[in-house]
């Protein structure tokens, strides 16, 4: 999954992936 992260993060704007690294570092917390 980290892999289509960093993917789509080249792609999407930084906003986007900022709230996407967001959620994935309280999923991984939880």
């Amino acid at each position: 999954m980290e892999h289509k992260i960093i993917r789509m993060r080249k792609r999407k704007p930084r906003a986007i992936s900022r709230t996407i690294v967001k959620g994935i570092r309280k999923k991984n917390k939880n």
